[in-house]
């Protein structure tokens, strides 16, 4: 009896001790190696190591090069005490200390649990309003045209139909993570320029509901979001399986707002959704060809449609076939051929489930809102999608469109050199002497140049998390925090060797936390000294100083705001300072006696704004008032001629004002009454 328990407590030491074996020679090398090439894929650089030693991304790197070494070992020790074991059987040997065992076991295990925090973290909850990941279980029966998946994300009980998009005045609607894409969101803010109408000069606060960002990351990783249901995004893939027929007033519309969605999101993909559709199709949806954009197959022939679809949704592509004028090809809707593709179509199909869509892109049943857009700015996006917009910020590895020097200059004496940076055009940061003269000072890092350009738009200073967001918004937080740290420091010590003085100033915010702001003290910036002007011409009570301020103001305008740069944080201030620009110069040109000297400040203004058509307006007017008839046919002519570009009309206002002004100057040159013309 005694002789059998000897025998199960041995086989039981030899069991565990094996596994033990094998978890320390195969389990951690595994863990250490998925760990390791975590870290690797954006490890921290020389700079980081010397001046961030107490970084997470520092410890995290510190941690596992002693994790491998006492794995070695622990290695090296089992191979050694084998060898001895069989020299010498009855010998006592070393073990490894339990408890360091432990100790390291346990800060790999941490590690390991970091770097999952950190992932998530840089997936985030997704706030409403925002794209998500993951679908829910179906809502409704694909046989009745229910809605049969939703990408979802935080409940959003505000977020109903009609809610978490963006109505661009008269073009359409789009939800926010399609208007986040790169050429939609260009659309959407050149949209908003082109329908400002100018407004009485104010102070330098605004607070214009149409300049809020469009806080939604953009549909990647094969999300595609075409509207909005039950609170939630509709994916492409809530549509019903196999397809959907869009009959009411806002077919054709949302017809349009599948096309541009899907190849939004499909742009600078290889294995996103692509678009099948015959050139007829395409010309009487947007009222143009095959302009070249990757993820759109145009054909010929609808009978070609059912061989490249399939072909496509065999190589693991979503395809989306869009059908507008006539029906589908006889025998494409056998399941062979259908298998991996939607098809919608505004002509009626019996093997179709069909959705009633309104013109504004509800549909009561199921409860959806789909993407609408009318043909023109269709066309337009479509064509913005064959020039998508760099990165805001390049990979570390490439060059920065800045100069690059080897050896940054002695610092120079404190407070004899001060700063100016000019924000109105390109960007340019100067270091001036005391008399006055500038000499460039150049960036190493691109990415410094917008932290640079963010301190100075957000004149109270910004924090980690404000600055990382805005200037790496696609990137993990710990990745964005790694380069933040080391792009800010940078920035610190280029601004520091031109002027001899820290100029970004570190604040303590209360309850944690960093606040980094530029020091006025020893930095000028231009838009710093547009909104003092504005300010102090907002508080002016006399009119001839308060033009006399806005004047100054409009003096230091010198294009648009860091002009070549990208950036959804920096539309909205961009957008904001070119409508300031627009009402000081409108306003100062309407006071103005001097002919010349008005069309010089309303042909300024309609620089900033080529496409706005009431300050285009206020030019006719201008030429009308000084009998240049001339002028006014050129001006509305070359409007025409733009808008024609476009495929697009100019306003009603417009063409009635040009009307008018021409009626009225036949008639005060021939004495008879204005023309006849057709009622519009």
């Amino acid at each position: 009896m005694k002789g059998g328990i000897w025998l199960v407590r041995q086989l039981a030491r030899v069991v565990i001790g094996g596994v033990v074996f094998l978890a320390v020679l195969v389990g951690m090398p595994w863990l250490l190696l998925s760990l390791t090439r975590r870290v690797l894929a954006d490890p921290p650089d020389a700079t980081m190591l010397v001046n961030e030693p107490l970084s997470a991304a520092t410890l995290v790197l510190f941690v596992l090069v002693g994790a491998w070494a006492f794995w070695g070992w622990l290695l090296v020790g089992a191979v050694l005490e084998a060898v001895d074991r069989m020299r010498h059987p009855g010998r006592r040997r070393l073990r490894p200390p339990a408890p360091l065992y432990a100790s390291v076991s346990a800060v790999v295990g941490t590690v390991a649990l970091l770097l999952d925090g950190f992932a998530h973290a840089a997936a985030g909850p997704h706030p409403a309003g925002n794209g998500t990941a993951g679908d829910v279980p179906a809502v409704a029966s694909p046989r009745t045209g229910g809605v049969r998946a939703l990408h979802a994300g935080t409940s959003a009980a505000n977020l109903g139909i009609g809610v978490g998009g963006v109505d661009v005045g008269g073009a359409g609607w789009l939800p926010l993570p399609a208007a986040a894409a790169g050429a939609v969101s260009a659309w959407i803010w050149a949209q908003r320029r082109r329908q400002y109408q100018p407004q009485p000069p104010r102070d330098a606060h605004r607070d214009d509901p149409d300049l809020a960002p469009l806080l939604a990351r953009p549909d990647t990783d094969g999300r595609v979001t075409i509207g909005v249901a039950d609170g939630h995004w509709l994916d492409l893939a809530g549509l019903p399986a196999g397809g959907v027929h869009l009959a009411g007033p806002g077919g054709l519309s949302a017809l349009r707002g599948l096309l541009i969605t899907v190849l939004a999101a499909a742009a600078g993909s290889d294995s996103g959704p692509v678009v099948v559709i015959t050139a007829d199709d395409l010309r009487s949806l947007v009222g143009i060809d095959d302009i070249g954009v990757a993820a759109l197959h145009v054909v010929e022939s609808p009978d070609a449609i059912p061989g490249i679809g399939a072909a496509l949704a065999r190589g693991g592509r979503r395809v989306l076939v869009v059908r507008s004028r006539t029906g589908l090809p006889r025998g494409w809707l056998d399941e062979g051929d259908r298998a991996g593709l939607t098809v919608v179509s505004v002509d009626a199909e019996p093997s179709l489930p069909s959705w009633h869509v309104s013109a504004d892109g509800t549909v009561v049943r199921p409860a959806v809102r789909l993407a609408v857009l009318n043909a023109a700015a269709a066309a337009v996006v479509l064509a913005g999608l064959r020039r998508i917009a760099p990165p805001l910020v390049p990979p570390p590895d490439e060059a920065p469109p800045i100069t690059v020097i080897e050896d940054l200059p002695q610092p120079v004496a404190a407070t004899s050199r001060r700063l100016r940076v000019t924000i109105f055009g390109p960007v340019r940061v100067e270091s001036i002497t005391a008399e006055g003269a500038g000499t460039v000072v150049p960036l190493r890092r691109t990415a410094s140049l917008h932290l640079l350009l963010f301190l100075a738009v957000h004149r109270g200073g910004a924090t980690n998390d404000d600055l990382a967001t805005a200037i790496w918004p696609d990137q993990p937080v710990h990745i964005a925090a790694r380069r933040l740290a080391t792009s800010l420091w940078e920035l610190r010590q280029a601004l520091q060797h031109a002027t001899g003085v820290d100029v970004v100033r570190r604040d303590v915010v209360l309850g944690g936390g960093t606040r980094h702001r530029i020091d006025p003290a020893h930095v000028e910036v231009d838009l710093w000294q547009f909104h003092d002007l504005l300010d102090a011409a907002g508080s002016a009570a006399a009119r001839t100083e308060r033009r006399a301020l806005l004047r100054q103001a409009a003096d230091l305008e010198r294009g648009e705001l860091a002009e070549g740069l990208t950036g959804e944080w920096l539309a909205p201030a961009r957008e904001a300072t070119v409508r300031h620009c627009i009402d000081a110069l409108t306003y100062l040109a309407e006071a103005e006696a001097d002919h010349g000297t008005a069309l010089t400040l309303l042909h300024r203004a309609a620089r900033l704004a080529p496409d706005n058509e009431a300050v285009q307006r206020a030019v006719l007017r201008r030429h009308a008032s000084a009998d240049d008839l001339d002028g006014v046919r050129r001006v509305y002519n070359a409007l025409r001629d733009r808008c024609a570009a476009r495929s697009d009309l100019p306003e009603p206002a417009t063409v009635q004002l040009f009307e008018d002004l021409t009626d009225a100057a036949v008639t005060a040159s021939t004495g008879a009454g204005a023309p006849e013309r057709t009622p519009r």
